[in-house]
């Protein structure tokens, strides 16, 4: 028979919010788009919350002397690539 482990209520649950860009039609800069999301640990299930936020600054690529986000892809030989982004001034 397994053993009962005493847990506080909600520990095993977090929140968190994932941060993306997308690439915007009418001026070729680009949008953040934040996303809330809440993971049960025990069961390994991660879930949406809400609609996905979408900013109204843009943001343009930039180099890592001055950034405000940091993304690091893999491509698909197995390197690594940095994007910076910073918001653009009005």
């Amino acid at each position: 028979m397994a053993k009962v482990i005493a847990r506080k209520p909600d520990a095993d649950k977090s929140e968190g919010v994932t941060v993306s860009f997308s690439k915007d039609s009418e001026t070729g800069l680009f949008r953040k788009i934040e996303q809330k999301y809440t993971v049960n640990h025990l069961d390994h299930v991660s879930k949406k919350i809400g609609k996905p936020e979408v900013s109204e600054d843009l943001y343009e690529l930039s180099t890592s002397d001055s950034y405000e986000f940091k993304f690091e892809i893999s491509a698909p030989g197995g390197t690594t690539q940095t994007l910076y982004f910073r918001k653009v001034e009005k």
